[in-house]
C-alpha cells in the first residue's frame, strides 16, 4: 500500500485554513513592525517576534511535516515563540515607564505566570521537536545504509 493510500483523509496540499492563518498571522508581524516603528517599541517587537513564530508554524502546516524546511520552521517559529512568551513576562513585570507595556506589578501576577508557562512550553516543546528531528535522520540513514 502506498503513502498516500494509507488515510483516505489526509490531504495532498495545503488546506485553505492553513493558508489563511499563515497569511493573518503574517499581517500582525506587519502590524508589529508598524507599531515598533511608530513608538511601542516593546509592544511592537514582542507582536512581531510572537505571530513570526506562528508564521513559521504555518509555513510548516502549508508545507506538509515530511519538508526539511517545514522542520526547521516549526522548530525555529516554537523557539522564537517561547522567547517572545518570556520577554512578554518580562515586560509585564517592569514599571510602565520602561517597557509601556504594563502598569507594573500591579494585578499582573497570574498573566507574567501565563507568559512564563507558554515560554516554557513552546521553548521546550521546540526543543523535544528538533530531537525527534535529529533521532528521524539517524534512523533513516542507519535504514538505508542496511539496504
Amino acid at each position: 500500500m502506498r503513502d498516500d493510500q494509507r488515510f483516505p483523509g489526509d490531504r495532498s496540499g495545503p488546506r485553505t485554513k492553513d493558508v489563511l492563518y499563515t497569511v493573518l498571522s503574517a499581517l500582525f508581524v506587519v502590524a508589529g513592525i508598524i507599531i515598533a516603528i511608530a513608538g511601542g517599541v516593546w509592544p511592537g517587537v514582542l507582536c512581531a517576534a510572537f505571530f513570526g513564530g506562528c508564521t513559521l508554524v504555518g509555513i510548516h502546516e502549508i508545507l506538509g511535516p515530511d519538508a526539511p524546511v517545514a522542520k526547521i520552521a516549526v522548530i525555529l517559529g516554537g523557539f522564537v515563540m517561547g522567547v517572545a512568551c518570556f520577554a512578554f513576562g518580562y515586560a509585564i513585570s517592569r514599571p510602565f515607564s520602561e517597557t509601556q507595556v504594563s502598569g507594573g506589578w500591579r494585578g499582573d501576577t497570574s498573566m507574567i505566570f501565563v507568559c512564563m508557562f507558554g515560554g516554557l512550553f513552546f521553548t521546550l516543546g521546540s526543543i523535544a521537536a528538533a530531537v525527534k528531528a535529529i533521532i528521524d535522520r539517524r534512523r533513516i540513514k542507519r535504514q538505508q545504509r542496511w539496504y
